[in-house]
This record gives C-alpha cells, sequence and structure tokens, in this order.
C-alpha cells in the first residue's frame, strides 16, 4: 500500500474528531527554504516507509528526511511519484525508480518513450501500472523486463487519469465515463458520470476516493458508484482553479486551488469549516499540492515556497494580520470582536473599509504548457493586479491578487486575448473584493497607561489600565471617575467588583456609582468572586470578604500563610482555589481552613500563573493543561500536561468551549477539548504484522506497538496482555514485538497501553481477533474415528459371525450324535 493511503487511513481512523472539535482553525508554518530552492516550486510530494519526503520540480527530486536537504538532479521536469517502500518517480516522457544504498541516492529510468506522454502512474501491490493517452503498461517492481500492454477496445478512445479503490485499478475514460483496469482489458462496468470531466486530483478516504474535477466538483466513488459531493462556492473554486485535494478525515476534505488557497469542507453538510490562505499565514494563494504525511503533518506547496500545517493542533493564529505591536498582556473575544492589549495600546481586530479601489499593473505571463492539459495547445496565463483596501485614516494597504487561467490558444485570435481575458477577469476581480476583506487591528485612541484587564459588559468594553477604568462603547470612549491603578475587575450581575493598589470597591454597573469601598494597605496581588465572597490575596496574607445583601462589605476575615505568598487566586468547581509556593490550596468550608490540594509540576513552579476556565481547567501559563480533578488525595490533582507554548503572558476565556492564549508577540485561540481531553500520545497502534486471513488459517500471531506523540518524538513506553491467553501485563518497554504460534481455535483481545513517563497519562487501545474453529482438521478426525469405528465394527461383527459359526458347528455335531444314538436305539429294538 502507498504512503499516501497509509496516511489517509491512519488520519480517517485516529482524527475524525479533530476538526470537530477545534473548528478546524490551522497554525501555518512558513519553512524557511536552502537559498537555492528560492527559484524552485514543488509540484508533488510523497513519503518513504522511512520517512523521507520526496519533492518533485522542473529540476528533479528533492528529498528531506527532517533535517537536511538532498538533491537528485534529473533532467526532466519530475511530475509524480508512486510506491511507498520503493519510490517510482514520471516525467513527460521516463520512467524510472530511486534507489537509496550507501548514504547515496541513484536513479534509473525503465521506460523512455519520447512519441508518447506520460498521464499517471499508480502502484499495487508488486505492480506499477503507466498510462499512456490510449494504452497502459504493466510493469513487475521486482522485473524491471517484464511488460505487458493493456489497451482500451477503441484505440481512439483516450484515457484520462488512473486511480486505486481497495485493491482494483480504475480509469476515467473521455466522454465514455470509468472502466476497470483488468490484467488484460480496459472494461467498462455501466459508470458514465465524469465522462465529460477531467480529473485534477484524487484522495484516498477509507474504502472510496474523492476525484477533484477542473470543473472544481467532487465525486466519491467506491469501486461501484460515483456520489457528486455537494458544498459551497463550487462555481467559485472552479474559477479559481482546483490544484489538488486531500481527506483530513472521513467527513472533512481540504480543496486547493490555483489562485484563492486552500479549502476546507464538511462532506457532511457542504459548510466551509476552514480557508488556508495569505490571510491566516500563507505566503501565497497559488497551490501546487498539498500532501499528508504519516505524522499528520500538512505539507502545502504553493508559488512562494513550502509551507506546513499541523492536524494535531489545529488554532487560529491572528498574528499575521497588520497593525498588532507591542508585549501582549490580555486579550478579549465578545460579540465576534476581538480586542489585545499590550504594552503599546489596546487594539481591535477589524475589517477595511472600501470606500475606493483601485486597480494596477494588470499583466498577463504564459507560464509554461499544462502537461496534464486535454490539449496540447492548453497554456496557463498568470494574470497580476493590484487591490488598495483603505483603513482607519489614510493608510492604504496593498493586496497582491493572482489569477490563472487556463485557456486554449486556438479559440482566442492572438492579437486580441488580452483584452479578452483583461474583461472577463474584471468579474472575478469584484467578486473577490466581495469575499475577502482585508483585516488588521486598530489602536484604541485616548487610553492612558498599561491594560491590566479586558471585560466584557451589557454597557460595552471596560478596559482596566495603570491610570484607570475606561468604558468603550460602539461610538465613544469614556474615563470612569475616582478610580485610579485599576489592577483587576469581576462582574457579576449587575454588581461590578474592581481591585486597585489600595481599594476594593463595588461598583453599580449602569452608572458605576461606589456601592462600597474597603481600604486594603500593602501590595494587593488579585482577588476572586465566590458565591457572594471575594477573595483578596496580598503580600501580607489572605483576606475573605463577605457580600451582604445591601452591596456592601459586611465580614472580613484574614487567613494566615503556609508557605511564602499567594501568588495567583482562581475559582475551580465552585470553590476558591489558590497558588502559594509550589502547591495549590483550596478552602475547606468545614475546617474554615485552608488546605493542601496538590503539588505543582516542576516546570510550573517558576511561573505558576494560573486560570480557571469552563470550572474546571486550570491553565499555567508555563505549563498548560493540568487541572484540578478533586481533593481526597494530595498529587492526584495534577494531570494532561501539555509543554507546547513558551513566554506565555496571558490566558482568557473566549465562551463555553474556547480559550484564549497569548504569548508575548503571538494570539491563539484553542478549544476547551485540547487541554481537558488531550493527552500526550495522540494515537496508540496495534500493528497486526500477520493479516488477519495468515492468523486464522495459520493460527500465528504477529505484532508489535507503536505510538504517535503530540509534541514529537519522546521516550514513550508500552505493555500489552492478551486475553485468551493471559490476563496479566507484561512488563513496561519501549519496544515491543510479539509472536506467537499455534493458536486454537476462540477470540483472543490483543490490550495495550502506552504512555510517557514525565506525563503519567496512559493513552489505552485493544483489538479483538477471532479465531474459528478449524473444520477441516476436524473432519479429518472425525473421518479416523469413524474408519477406526468401523473397522471396530467389522471386528466385532466377525468375531460374532466366528462364533456363531462355532456354536453352529457344535449344534450339528449334538444334532448328528442325538440322530446316531437314535439310530443306533431303533437298531436295538
Amino acid at each position: 500500500m502507498s504512503t499516501k493511503i497509509f496516511a489517509a487511513l491512519l488520519l480517517f481512523f485516529a482524527f475524525s474528531f479533530t476538526l470537530k472539535s477545534q473548528n478546524g482553525f490551522f497554525n501555518v508554518d512558513n519553512l524557511k527554504l536552502p537559498k537555492k530552492y528560492e527559484t524552485i516550486q514543488f509540484h508533488n510530494v510523497t513519503q518513504d516507509l522511512q520517512g523521507r519526503l520526496y519533492f518533485a520540480s522542473d529540476l528533479g527530486i528533492h528529498i528531506y528526511d527532517g533535517t537536511q536537504w538532498t538533491d537528485i538532479d534529473i533532467e526532466f521536469p519530475v511530475i509524480g511519484f508512486a510506491g511507498g517502500e520503493d519510490v517510482f518517480f514520471y516525467t513527460a516522457t521516463n520512467f524510472g525508480k530511486l534507489q537509496y544504498s550507501n548514504n547515496e541516492f541513484t536513479y534509473q529510468f525503465w521506460v523512455s518513450d519520447t512519441s508518447k506522454q506520460i498521464k499517471s502512474i499508480v502502484e499495487l501491490d508488486d505492480n506499477i501500472y503507466i498510462q499512456w493517452e490510449n494504452e497502459i503498461l504493466l510493469l513487475s517492481k521486482n522485473d524491471k523486463n517484464y511488460r505487458k500492454k493493456i489497451k482500451i477496445n477503441d484505440s481512439k478512445t483516450l484515457l484520462d487519469k488512473l486511480f486505486l479503490v481497495d485493491k482494483s485499478v480504475f480509469c476515467l475514460v473521455k466522454n465514455k465515463g470509468i472502466y476497470r483496469v483488468e490484467a488484460d482489458s480496459i472494461l467498462p462496468i455501466g459508470i458514465s458520470a465524469l465522462s465529460t470531466s477531467q480529473i485534477v486530483a484524487v484522495a484516498p478516504n477509507k474504502d472510496e476516493v474523492y476525484i477533484a474535477t477542473t470543473q472544481g466538483n467532487v465525486y466519491s466513488f467506491d469501486g461501484n458508484k460515483v456520489t457528486k459531493v455537494s458544498y459551497r462556492d463550487e462555481s467559485e473554486l472552479g474559477l479559481a482553479g482546483v490544484s489538488s485535494i486531500a481527506s483530513f478525515s472521513d467527513s472533512t476534505i481540504a480543496i486547493a486551488t490555483k489562485s484563492k488557497g486552500i479549502w476546507i469542507y464538511s462532506t457532511n453538510n457542504g459548510t466551509i469549516q476552514s480557508v488556508i490562505d495569505v490571510n491566516t499565514g500563507l505566503k501565497s494563494n497559488e497551490i501546487q499540492t498539498i500532501f499528508m504525511d504519516v505524522n499528520l503533518n500538512v505539507w502545502i506547496c504553493h508559488e512562494a515556497g513550502l509551507s506546513k500545517t499541523s492536524l494535531l493542533f489545529p488554532f487560529r493564529n491572528y498574528s499575521s494580520y497588520p497593525g498588532l505591536c507591542g508585549d501582549i498582556h490580555n486579550v478579549l473575544y465578545a460579540d465576534s470582536a476581538l480586542f489585545v492589549a499590550t504594552s503599546e495600546g489596546v487594539f481591535e481586530l477589524k475589517q477595511t473599509k472600501l470606500p475606493s479601489i483601485t486597480r494596477k499593473n494588470f499583466t498577463h505571463q504564459i507560464i509554461k504548457a499544462d502537461q496534464n492539459a486535454f490539449y496540447e495547445s492548453t497554456v496557463r496565463l498568470k494574470h497580476d493586479y493590484e487591490v488598495f483596501f483603505e483603513n482607519d485614516g489614510n493608510n492604504l494597504t496593498k493586496k497582491r491578487i493572482q489569477i490563472i487561467t487556463h485557456i486554449t490558444l486556438d479559440s482566442i485570435e492572438e492579437t486580441g486575448y488580452n483584452f479578452e481575458l483583461f474583461s472577463k477577469n474584471e468579474h472575478t476581480i469584484n467578486q473577490y473584493i466581495k469575499n475577502n476583506y482585508s483585516w488588521y487591528f486598530s489602536n484604541i485612541q485616548g487610553i492612558e497607561g498599561i491594560c491590566t484587564q479586558l471585560l466584557s459588559t451589557p454597557n460595552g468594553l471596560l478596559i482596566a489600565t495603570s491610570e484607570g477604568l475606561y468604558l468603550k462603547d460602539n461610538n465613544s470612549l469614556k474615563k470612569i471617575e475616582k478610580i485610579d491603578n485599576c489592577k483587576q475587575i469581576y462582574l457579576d450581575d449587575s454588581i461590578l467588583v474592581a481591585l486597585t493598589d489600595s481599594k476594593l470597591l463595588l461598583l453599580n454597573v449602569s452608572d458605576f456609582s461606589v456601592l462600597s469601598q474597603l481600604s486594603l494597605s500593602g501590595g494587593v496581588v488579585n482577588f476572586t468572586n465566590e458565591m457572594n465572597t471575594i477573595w483578596v490575596a496580598k503580600t501580607g496574607g489572605l483576606f475573605k470578604v463577605d457580600i451582604g445583601n445591601d452591596n456592601s462589605f459586611s465580614e472580613i476575615k484574614e487567613y494566615k500563610l503556609q508557605n511564602g505568598f499567594y501568588k495567583r487566586i482562581f475559582v475551580v468547581n465552585n470553590s476558591a482555589t489558590f497558588i502559594c509556593g509550589d502547591a495549590v490550596f483550596g478552602y475547606d468550608s468545614t475546617l474554615d481552613s485552608i488546605v493542601k490540594i496538590a503539588t505543582l509540576p516542576m516546570n510550573c513552579v517558576d511561573q505558576p500563573e494560573v486560570y480557571s476556565f469552563n470550572n474546571e481547567t486550570i491553565l499555567s501559563k508555563s505549563c498548560l493543561g493540568f487541572k484540578v480533578v478533586g481533593k481526597s488525595r494530595e498529587n492526584d490533582a495534577i494531570e494532561n500536561q501539555l509543554n507546547y507554548f513558551e513566554f506565555v503572558t496571558c490566558l482568557s476565556p473566549v465562551n463555553k468551549q474556547q480559550f484564549c492564549i497569548t504569548t508575548t508577540d503571538k494570539v491563539f485561540i484553542f478549544t476547551q477539548t485540547l487541554v481537558s481531553n488531550s493527552q500526550p500520545i495522540a494515537k496508540l497502534t496495534i500493528n497486526l504484522n500477520t493479516p488477519i486471513s495468515e492468523i486464522i488459517s495459520k493460527q500465528q500471531l504477529d505484532f508489535s506497538l507503536s505510538a504517535q506523540t503530540y509534541l514529537g518524538e519522546r521516550k514513550t513506553l508500552y505493555r500489552y496482555r492478551i486475553i485468551g491467553v493471559s490476563d496479566n501485563w507484561s512488563s513496561w518497554s519501549e519496544n515491543v514485538q510479539y509472536s506467537l504460534s499455534n493458536l486454537a481455535s476462540g477470540k483472543y483481545t490483543i490490550e495495550a497501553e502506552a504512555y510517557i513517563p514525565q506525563s503519567k497519562v496512559i493513552r489505552t487501545e485493544s483489538v479483538s481477533i477471532n479465531i474459528p474453529t478449524n473444520y477441516l482438521s476436524n473432519c479429518w478426525i472425525f473421518l479416523l474415528l469413524s474408519i477406526v469405528i468401523f473397522i471396530i465394527i467389522v471386528v466385532m461383527f466377525m468375531l460374532k459371525v466366528r462364533n456363531y459359526k462355532e456354536d453352529n458347528n457344535l449344534l450339528i455335531e449334538r444334532i448328528n450324535e442325538l440322530e446316531n444314538k437314535n439310530i443306533k436305539s431303533n437298531k436295538d429294538v
């Protein structure tokens, strides 16, 4: 099975939940390639079983092993690949094999024919199928001299593209439909769908494939029927030019285009889940191809180079939008608006206004003949436009729009196609402008001091700063009087709690009048609100302040420090929780005292800034993803560590499903699932090295264990047990390879566990195998027993007959004796 199919299947079974839970946003990493690659464009990718990536370009093949690049210069532009254990490649007129020995790559052409152009190749088991316009050549991977031509009955019929479904080879025949490629012929299967289409790309999806056409249509094919996959903006993507397709899960497809980036859709309802383009971090919207490797990384080859994203950590990065500056301190996402507080001010994410748009520098360029074109005279034309978007001020943001057009020179006069294409693309540009507003961060003017907190209220946005408290609504910004150096604010229904350097204030949220205030001395750290109780942490102690029914402070109680000073207070499971020193503490209402809950992980001690999320999860700035699960036993409270981000400055909830993470220079939005349910081990796999059919026939079991981790290569330990053989677990080991023969009939369940020692989080997996009774063996036994029983019966019968004969002889002798006596007696008388 090819690596592409393996990677896709791995993702289907392991991460079909990923896009659903993570809202489909991705962080794009634009790779810095060696300088010699600056003018190279990759247009196909594959991966071998050792994990090396192979990139095809016009200059040859470029191999990346994760650390360094190796170039193989080939005199012809490389179009694509096939193979897994062995990597095969093809150019327009050549087919060859890559070889790796003595730490060196070499290649050898197996097929060279300049009279015809190779359209596609596929690999199945030990065979390679090479497709030309009207015939297919079958080669053996093990014998390069073995060749067999497979032709369609009608020699005038043209073939479009080969593709695999399960263990069968199919081909789209132009103007006829889908045919099956057999050992000696190419036969119709009664499917005329796609007969007038041209296939651009094929992506495996479990036991079917997704097929993308030049018109922007997507179909699923399971070997028996074709089903159209409907999704939004089909015609728009058709105009943008579909270049590649990939299946991210059993219900999610990614469609790469030549001018609009990558669009990710749900195949269940056709809705857009995400768009990966220049607005979300890509350097170019002209995508050549996308490829998903076995580590669940998505490699994006585009006009400006190479980018990578991961399906393991999908999130949206807002840092690529212009205008944001300074160290990020706080973030608020409310009512579909994003506000970011930095050392340079408070910024709001906005869309550009478009009162005037200027189009400049229309150019066109014939790039090259499309090697997979329907007609030989089809060429690719690239047109560059500059569109200017106006922001809040007079500054103009210039965006480059690129449109790729496929035309047939025979249908356009050579002297007139320039103007005609310009007019045709005018509609496309206007459509682009309507759908692609430029985003930027706008600095909110009039705010003094460094922002310490952002809070959404019914009246607008509250901004707490070192110089006071500000309220921003849709039209204005005003400073709230009598509040200086506002460190923290909290909203509870109609009451606003504000903490300054020297006071704790209760404010009416409607007019911000002071309802009650409490003077505090000493360095105030922060506070939290828990069921009409406010906890205040100071350098001198911990205070509990109750709020009466008249909205005034009624009772104040101080709790002595146990170790150091309290660094953070938050609420978990409706109970106040505190960070002090290297431990987590909680308030026990029965004892009316502070009790220790758990000890912080070592890497969280230096920066124990901790936040609550969704009333259950504690998020630390230096150690994301541990939570308090109970207070019954010490050290049982820490789990799900996720050491991924460095220099985190702020964490804040976005809504019930999402929270925001900010570093000194980046803004990310994550969902709750990533922390509360994530594990450092992304996938534990039980690799059955013996096919199920052989396990049943040979009664032999051979398996190994492997795992993929969220954080790259990490030491992983495994153990297993086989229910049906033994209920005892094996010992923990880094490598597990197990073999067992002479299995008796019955049901066996392989249970496996894997964990990373530092995380203490175990991932489990199981697989069941049912070995039926060997009826053939039982027949022989039955036959043998039958023969033995038959022989016994025959022997017993013979013995019985013999006894009967002996008895009969004795009887005859007795009768004769009696007769002789009777005769003698008669004579005497």
